[in-house]
């Protein structure tokens, strides 16, 4: 587990502590692909994009193009199979982690009750 998917985890059971995630989930069928995070029964996966402020050697492979390509494959997969993904950054838990955990647990109880955005 990666620093940011710590932090992210440890911002989920103090602000959200009945929410389960599973870590390293692999929900679409047929592919090695694995969520960070999913909330099965909302089908809601959070991905950690870490790496994102780094040069050279210390850039994540999220952002060189075949990482970057594979992300968006895995992505597309995801929602053809039913789920959401939501991208979470290192920059994005530390300005405001209430407000990340919020738009998760937002997202997800939208899903679980069949709600929608207007």
């Amino acid at each position: 587990m990666t620093d940011l998917e710590r932090t992210f985890q440890h911002y989920m059971n103090m602000l959200a502590p009945d929410i389960a995630l599973e870590n390293e989930y692999r929900g679409i069928p047929g592919r090695k692909f694995r969520f960070d995070f999913a909330h099965i029964n909302s089908k809601v996966a959070i991905e950690c994009q870490g790496g994102i402020y780094g040069r050279g050697k210390k850039r994540g492979a999220h952002i060189r193009p075949a990482g970057y390509e594979l992300d968006c494959e895995k992505a597309i997969l995801a929602a053809l199979n039913g789920w959401v993904t939501l991208p979470i950054t290192s920059g994005m838990l530390a300005d405001d982690p209430m407000k990340i955990i919020g738009w998760v647990t937002g997202v997800i109880d939208m899903r679980l009750n069949g709600m929608k955005l207007q």
